[in-house]
């Protein structure tokens, strides 16, 4: 893939535990240079709780850490220095996501009249919209998706917030980010994963879906309407959206 395609940052950031696990050290330290290098991994967004990082910065591969950090991440603000209070935005969206997210959860605990409950269901679906707001400037403001392979890494995961706007409002959520995920599909640097998602959620709320991503034996039997094959909502605008796609 990375040959055809272009480096794959996002799989290769995730590979980093399973290359640490299964103690292929080479490869966890060539992965780890490139994404340090050039598509600024930062220390400071590392939860604590992966697999390599007492060993990173308290063990065995600490003293290569240190060194090697330390001059790439200087070579990578040099080349990217105007994208650093972006990327600090992005990676701090999680945690209002996550918030968001236990916010709605514990609303489902506490016995709120209907009133009380549309209220606090409208300032979430605000708060999550701003999340996906920020998303849309920031991608505007660097003419990609920021998910794409142009923009550099993200380490804490950006999709629950999408997957959260499309929950509460798919319309608006899919035609504000639309464009600039159909063009880094395009030029191949997202995968196919947010057209699947997108599908889920529209097949949830309308019964149909745009993309053609699931037979119906694939969805989950409590999120079923009914038993029939799911249908596309424009067959025609499909058609030449494959074409265009290059989709088999």
């Amino acid at each position: 893939m990375d040959s055809e395609f272009g480096y794959e940052k996002d799989i290769h950031l995730k590979i980093l535990e399973f290359s640490y696990f299964h103690n292929d050290l080479d490869n966890f330290k060539k992965d780890l240079l490139v994404l340090v290098k050039n598509y600024g991994f930062k220390i400071d967004y590392l939860t604590t709780n992966e697999n390599y990082y007492n060993d990173l910065m308290n063990g065995k591969l600490s003293n290569w850490f240190k060194k090697m950090y330390l001059k790439n991440h200087l070579i990578w603000v040099e080349n990217n220095f105007d994208k650093l209070n972006d990327i600090r935005a992005l990676n701090e969206i999680n945690i209002k996501d996550q918030t968001l997210a236990k916010l709605s959860n514990v609303m489902l605990d506490v016995n709120l009249n209907q009133s009380d409950s549309i209220k606090i269901y409208t300032i979430i679906q605000r708060l999550n919209a701003e999340n996906l707001q920020l998303i849309y400037k920031i991608s505007e403001k660097n003419n990609c998706f920021i998910l794409s392979k142009k923009f550099p890494v993200i380490q804490n995961n950006l999709n629950s917030t999408i997957i959260h706007n499309f929950q509460m409002n798919i319309d608006d959520s899919w035609n504000l980010l639309y464009p600039y995920i159909k063009t880094a599909y395009k030029n191949n640097e997202i995968d196919n994963v947010i057209f699947q998602n997108y599908d889920f959620y529209r097949y949830l709320k309308d019964g149909y879906q745009e993309f053609n991503s699931y037979k119906i034996e694939q969805i989950p039997p409590d999120f079923r309407k009914n038993q029939d094959p799911i249908p596309l909502k424009d067959v025609g605008f499909f058609n030449e959206f494959k074409k265009g796609m290059k989709w088999d």
